[in-house]
């Protein structure tokens, strides 16, 4: 299995996403974005992918167990890290480790992707560092989240909702996403049957389809063909 980004129509759009902020006013217009939808769109392997090949990018994830100051600490670590700066968890008040992440992100602003944001929609204060982020630094930072995140922000802060200047709803892949995840991340040849029968069957969802990619490969090799139908596929996973 080929370890590639498709250029899915939630790849696009979340692209577009990044490419408005980063193009912004950035002294009249925050860098505060939200991607949202549910669970196995393909969210999390995006953020990672681009976080991982883009220098001066950042993927965190929020805990259940998180406080402001834990996550601020857990950021400041992260990003000393990233610019190979020798660094110790920062200890005092949660205002002096806040400014110690402002201080490091004025100095050198990033694109940060805080991962499970729903954690924060009932706590006020961790809610609150992460919009001061974006206030006081010229950072991009992108919330990601469930699929009622949207209408969770709104209701958690209307003011916070209002300062979010792109969404980016991550929706089911279609049919021409499949047979190009499909292309790009198989090893083997897939008949188009296949590919509208696997759309239908995994519900356009990305984990599933990876799941699929896995069986229609482990099947390939048992048979030692270099194609895979519908029909084949059937037969061995009845």
């Amino acid at each position: 299995m080929r370890d590639t980004l498709s250029e899915t129509s939630n790849v696009i759009a979340a692209r577009r996403g990044l490419q408005f902020l980063a193009a912004r006013p950035k002294t009249r217009m925050v860098g505060l974005g939200l991607f949202y939808g549910a669970p196995g769109l393909g969210k999390t392997s995006y953020i990672e992918k681009v976080a991982t090949e883009n220098k001066g990018w950042l993927l965190i994830r929020l805990e259940s167990s998180d406080t402001a100051k834990t996550f601020l600490q857990r950021l400041y670590l992260r990003i000393a890290a990233e610019r190979g700066m020798a660094a110790e968890y920062p200890g005092g008040s949660t205002n002096s480790v806040h400014r110690l992440v402002v201080d490091l992100l004025r100095d050198q602003a990033m694109t940060i992707f805080v991962d499970e944001i729903d954690y924060a929609f009932s706590n006020k204060k961790l809610l609150g560092v992460i919009r001061d982020l974006v206030d006081e630094t010229l950072s991009e930072v992108i919330l990601v989240g469930m699929q009622d995140a949207h209408k969770r922000l709104l209701r958690a802060n209307a003011h916070y909702f209002d300062r979010c200047n792109y969404f980016v709803k991550f929706k089911a892949l279609d049919v021409n996403d499949v047979r190009l995840v499909l292309s790009d991340m198989c090893e083997v040849a897939i008949d188009d049957s296949l590919a509208v029968h696997l759309h239908k069957d995994t519900g356009g969802t990305l984990r599933r389809l990876v799941k699929k990619v896995h069986v229609i490969e482990t099947i390939a090799r048992k048979h030692g063909i270099s194609r895979v139908t519908k029909k084949m596929f059937l037969r061995d996973v009845a």
